[in-house]
């Protein structure tokens, strides 16, 4: 009897563990909803007085501390390097024929790596790997959510900028 129970809740909870991974599926919409935060989050704070923007155009466009400027862009291109990189290795196991079905599978990065080096900063270099090898360009969540990356991170950038938090 114990053990026909322990059965039917081990079965209960394999298949609730099955249903909170992440999958193909809702990965897309966990970034999304990162992006949409995001966005919410920056509204919030100037909306709420946390941030405040005193001329705002002529602080966005000039008045950048040149050593930020460098740390950005080290961190950026080492970043966007690590991505590429990372869409390549992917792209060249997915396509490697003399490999089994599990091997292959247990090598292949996945895809909340690659949307998550992209979100912090690689999605030049996701973009380029993906128009140079032809990986991952008939997924809407990579075709979409690259551009919409870089966007968010050039608008963040000038909104921390001209909010004077940097």
């Amino acid at each position: 009897m114990l053990r026909g129970r322990a059965g039917i809740l081990r079965k209960a909870w394999c298949k609730a563990d099955k249903e909170r991974r992440v999958n193909k599926h809702n990965i897309a919409w966990w970034f999304t909803a990162i992006v949409c935060l995001i966005v919410w989050g920056m509204v919030c704070a100037w909306k709420w007085g946390l941030v405040s923007f005193g001329g705002v155009w002529s602080a966005v466009f000039h008045g950048f501390d040149h050593g930020v400027l460098r740390g950005l862009g080290i961190y950026l291109l080492v970043l966007n390097v690590a991505t590429f990189l990372a869409f390549v290795f992917d792209k060249l196991v997915a396509a490697d024929g003399r490999m089994d079905g599990r091997r292959k599978a247990r090598m292949r990065l996945p895809e909340l790596w690659l949307l998550g080096l992209s979100l912090l900063g690689g999605s030049i270099g996701g973009m380029i790997a993906m128009r140079l090898f032809r990986h991952k360009t008939k997924k809407w969540y990579f075709v979409m959510g690259l551009p919409l990356f870089i966007v968010l991170q050039t608008v963040l950038f000038l909104y921390l900028h001209a909010a004077g938090l940097y």
